[in-house]
């Protein structure tokens, strides 16, 4: 197991499954959060950290989120984070993926301008190599 949780941001059911059960898979994490939008995401990031880091999976290493969804976006959501970060000193510690169907360079882009998003990936099928090597890049594989 490599890192202790993930967080997955995004409003679609199918997505959410398909990287979560890569990530298990791939032995990545055994503990997945799931967020359909950046308000709910954020919302649980806000929780008090007493309660949630019993677990020692709080908060997680590793975050990825959607562009496209509804009530809060991938990019208003970093937009917050990036104030949360004022707050909650423990979050420095989290790395963002953008994991979008946006192939948009401006997407990109604006994704990246924030220090914490580290890479911009974009879903397709063949993306699980991709995946893995872009995790392998910021966490050491044991």
């Amino acid at each position: 197991m490599l890192l202790s949780s993930v967080l997955i941001i995004d409003d679609s059911e199918f997505d959410r499954y398909i990287l979560s059960r890569f990530l298990k898979d791939a032995e990545i994490t055994s503990t997945i959060f799931e967020s359909t939008n950046g308000q709910e995401a954020l919302n649980f990031l806000c929780n008090d950290v007493e309660a949630t880091s019993s677990t020692s999976s709080y908060p997680p290493p590793l975050i990825f989120v959607d562009i496209n969804m509804p009530i809060m976006n991938g990019f208003e959501f970093l937009k917050g984070f990036s104030e949360l970060l004022n707050t909650k000193p423990e979050l420095t510690e989290c790395t963002l993926v953008m994991f979008s169907s946006s192939e948009n360079k401006s997407d990109r882009e604006l994704a990246t301008s924030y220090g914490f998003v580290k890479d911009y990936i974009i879903k397709h099928p063949e993306s699980s190599t991709e995946l893995f090597q872009q995790i392998k890049q910021h966490f050491p594989y044991k």
